[in-house]
């Protein structure tokens, strides 16, 4: 997720975490840099 020359980190999802059920209830929007007005 970011770099800064000595250390990194990185974000892990588990399989487990999202189901199809969960995601069939959800109205999930992709954002740019968070910003709910740049829907991608």
């Amino acid at each position: 997720m970011w770099d800064d020359d000595d250390e990194y980190a990185v974000e892990v999802i588990s399989p487990s975490a999202i189901t199809k059920e969960f995601l069939d209830k959800c109205d999930i929007k992709m954002t740019m840099y968070h910003n709910r007005e740049k829907l991608l």
